[in-house]
Parts: structure tokens; C-alpha cells; sequence
């Protein structure tokens, strides 16, 4: 399965356009598949194991330290195909 579980949220009074921002732990089980519409723009850090994305005709992978973007509205399937749990952090940026 798949969990997400709210680390801390803070304030974000000098980002126009963005009311606070929230660091949220991601943990997928191997074998879990997650198709989902990107609720915030962010950005996310692999810490463990390793996540594929399914993004239209594109299918990408990311490992235990990567970082990347994610934007708002983006449609993507997300795997673990691995034979570990995959886990993330992601700063996401609530909009006002």
C-alpha cells in the first residue's frame, strides 16, 4: 500500500501566491502502484529504495537520493516494483 503522513507544516508568508508549505513522508510498498492527479507543486527526495513514474508516454525512475519537481495537475502512475519499501519526503506548496 501507500501512506503519507504530514511531518511538519510551516507558514510561507514571503512566497506570493503560497500560504504555507508542508513536508510530507511518503512510503509506498514494494509492489504498490499509486495513479494519482498531483495535488501541490513541490519538491521530493528519494531516501529508500527506488520509485517509476508513469508520466503520459514517459516512464522515468528515481533512487535513494534523487531529487526532483513535481507540478500541480500533473496526471502520473507511480510504482514500486522494487523489492523494498520506497520512501520520500516532499515539500509541497499549499497555494492560498
Amino acid at each position: 500500500g501507500v501512506t503519507m503522513v504530514v511531518l511538519k507544516e510551516e507558514p510561507a508568508p514571503h512566497l506570493p501566491g503560497v500560504a504555507k508549505v508542508r513536508l510530507v513522508e511518503l512510503r509506498m510498498a514494494p509492489g504498490a502502484k499509486w495513479p494519482q492527479t498531483i495535488p501541490n507543486s513541490g519538491f521530493c527526495t528519494a531516501l529508500q529504495g527506488t520509485i517509476t513514474i508513469e508520466v503520459g508516454d514517459k516512464t522515468i525512475s528515481k533512487f535513494a537520493g534523487d531529487t526532483w519537481v513535481m507540478k500541480k495537475g500533473l496526471k502520473v502512475v507511480a510504482y514500486n516494483r522494487g523489492t523494498v519499501e520506497h520512501v520520500q519526503r516532499m515539500w509541497l506548496l499549499i497555494e492560498e
